[in-house]
């Protein structure tokens, strides 16, 4: 393989990692469960099933891929190793793919619309959205910060509502608000695990100002209230079998809480990643116990399709990211590249 190509190669991969593929399909319970809620029946329809599940992970990468064009230069400080501060993936690039995903979202929004209605309200909501994406970019020391990062997991079950036809508001309200305090768990978590980076980029975030340990205990406190929310939908709306799911989100949940003091202390970005690893699978369950609300037995294959996913991608990721692998390759790739030219060069003087 010539070194060309191998760049190239190298190019592509990049901005597969850039789109973070194993969080791809994180949203999605959610999102199915506001789409339930809005088509006003539990049915299962695999093909619009499928096509949702694909929404989300194009709407999902389109949001990575812009938050990393958008804390480039922070993430040289913070975070070298992403594709974009390495060198791997331009920011030009990384600006393209994002309009890519963004055109397919739009065609799955329409392919997905129960009415011309329903698509025009959610094309209506997409550029508050977007803007609230810029703004939290540019404010993450703000104290406020963490709620508009949560208007990104409420966004893919409002959309789900408004195409499925958005029956049933009263309900929806209870699913969107479990959104919205997932979300703020969700960035709060965030927070904590680039509590040492973000200073070296500038952001003086909520979890910096708090310190590790109050962040964490806030983050346990919003995902109890969410628990009791969902405890709330399911006396409400939910089916037979929808408590075993939030009886499993609560037990892990207070399983985790039983090594509380390992995660109230400060570390680097990739130590606290992996520490806090066994809050992704809380979080998790909790997203699945709201879709076991609608639809108990979906919820279970959609739990394994999530975990085999999640585990099988993020091995790859933390390998040929967080442990510099494709940076590494790059370099050597790059050094190489440029040697032959600075020869000839030399040669033609």
């Amino acid at each position: 393989m010539s070194a060309a190509s191998g760049r190239i190669l190298l190019k592509l991969e990049g901005g597969f990692w850039l789109t973070r593929p194993q969080s791809l399909f994180g949203k999605f319970p959610l999102t199915w469960a506001g789409w339930l809620v809005g088509l006003g029946a539990a049915a299962v329809n695999i093909k619009d099933v499928a096509l949702l599940a694909l929404f989300v992970a194009v709407y999902q990468a389109l949001l990575m891929v812009l938050n990393d064009w958008i804390d480039a230069e922070k993430d040289r400080r913070s975070a070298p190793y992403l594709p974009i501060p390495s060198g791997v993936v331009r920011r030009s690039s990384a600006l393209l793919e994002g309009l890519g995903f963004g055109i397919a979202f739009l065609t799955l929004l329409w392919v997905l619309g129960s009415d011309f209605r329903a698509v025009a309200i959610t094309l209506a909501t997409i550029p508050p959205a977007l803007a609230t994406i810029k703004i939290y970019g540019r404010t993450k020391s703000a104290w406020y910060s963490p709620v508009l990062a949560s208007t990104a997991a409420a966004s893919g079950p409002l959309w789900g509502w408004l195409l499925a036809g958005h029956r049933n508001p009263a309900l929806f309200g209870q699913v969107f608000a479990i959104a919205m305090i997932h979300g703020l768990h969700t960035n709060l978590r965030a927070q904590l695990r680039d509590i040492e980076g973000d200073p070296k980029a500038g952001n003086v975030t909520v979890a910096v100002r708090l310190g590790a340990k109050k962040t964490f205990w806030l983050t346990i406190a919003l995902r109890a209230v969410e628990l009791g929310g969902i405890g709330m939908l399911c006396l409400s709306s939910g089916k037979t079998g929808a408590w075993f799911w939030l009886v499993a989100a609560f037990l892990v949940f207070a399983g985790n809480l039983t090594r509380a003091k390992e995660y109230e202390r400060s570390r680097s970005r990739l130590e606290q990643t992996k520490v806090l690893t066994v809050w992704i699978y809380a979080s998790l369950l909790a997203e699945i116990a709201v879709l076991g609300v609608f639809q108990p037995l979906a919820a279970g294959a959609t739990l394994v399709f999530m975990f085999v996913w999640y585990n099988a991608v993020r091995s790859g990721y933390r390998i040929r990211i967080e442990q510099g692998g494709l940076a590494s390759d790059w370099r050597r790739l790059d050094s190489g590249f440029a040697e032959p030219a600075a020869a000839q060069a030399v040669a033609s003087e």
